[in-house]
């Protein structure tokens, strides 16, 4: 398996150690520990400062670790998906947001080389789970297999949760989120463009229609059962490579086939599938910015 593949199988054997100390008792004729009742938020923005807290915690309950940036769009597509998965387990794990680039010391602890990456801590020792933006069935097929190696290890403590009421919703957007939810890309596309009809300058929803066709284009590519000695075009290349995270070699594929198409009707084609993936990412995306300098040498 890839590295930048999801991993559907935890395995708790190997982790690295942080360095925390199990503050948890045996339990008497070796039966599970008995952890005390806890109670805080269930979702929770975590520095350095907070570290050892929450290490301490994954002695008690499992904490799934999201590592996102600020410039990364893929992250935005991301948490929300983790935060909904995290709040239907009703306590029994908690999701901690740490900011690599406030928090460049966590990221390094956990070996995170790129956003997103999500990383879970049992009794103290982390565990890789997978990078890159996943299916919500995926994430939710993931954690349950967390929480099911938490307890076989014994860790199955509770949160009471105290999170504050989530951000209202711009009702124009929620039938868009509703179809992205239900993963039903086409509807999602249709939805987001209406948004735009009624609103040009809706950056949310150029964010959102841009991941409604890149989500669309997976699926419809998924659906077509193609063999694996089928040799993907260079559009759908980019597509899977991006999907996988690695964006820069992602950008430079679409960026060598317009060189190759450069002055056809196809090289249209090509810069606009390589400016969605930009929008997916972010403008202040370091890579998209240099990919964004080559592909305006190229263009002018």
């Amino acid at each position: 398996m890839e590295a930048n593949e999801p991993k559907t199988s935890v395995d708790a054997r190997g982790a690295i150690e942080l360095g925390a100390t199990n503050s948890t008792q045996p339990a008497p004729n070796g039966g599970q520990p008995q952890t005390p009742a806890l109670k805080g938020p269930l979702i929770r923005d975590v520095s350095q400062a907070e570290l050892n807290d929450i290490v301490e915690l994954s002695f008690q309950l499992p904490v799934v670790v999201d590592l996102w940036a600020q410039w990364c769009q893929p992250c935005k597509q991301l948490t929300p998906i983790l935060e909904e998965t995290i709040r239907a387990q009703e306590g029994r794990v908690i999701l901690a947001k740490v900011d690599v680039d406030a928090n460049p010391q966590i990221a390094q602890a956990l070996q995170a080389s790129s956003v997103p990456t999500v990383v879970a801590i049992i009794g103290g020792r982390p565990l890789p789970l997978f990078q890159g933006v996943q299916p919500r069935k995926q994430v939710e097929a993931i954690i349950t297999e967390l929480l099911q190696v938490a307890q076989n290890a014994g860790i199955n403590g509770r949160m009471i949760s105290d999170d504050s009421p989530e951000e209202t919703i711009d009702p124009l957007h929620v039938p868009a989120l509703e179809a992205e939810d239900e993963e039903n890309w086409e509807e999602a596309v249709a939805a987001w463009q209406n948004v735009l009809n009624k609103r040009p300058r809706d950056t949310a929803a150029k964010e959102g229609l841009a991941r409604a066709q890149f989500q669309l284009r997976l699926s419809q590519r998924e659906s077509e059962n193609e063999s694996e000695d089928t040799e993907a075009g260079p559009l759908a290349t980019a597509d899977k490579l991006f999907a996988a995270g690695d964006h820069a070699q992602a950008f430079t594929v679409l960026l060598d086939e317009f060189v190759r198409v450069r002055g056809s009707e196809e090289a249209d084609e090509v810069r606009q599938h390589l400016l969605e993936l930009f929008t997916l990412v972010g403008a202040g995306d370091p890579e998209v910015k240099a990919a964004r300098a080559k592909l305006s040498t190229l263009v002018f």
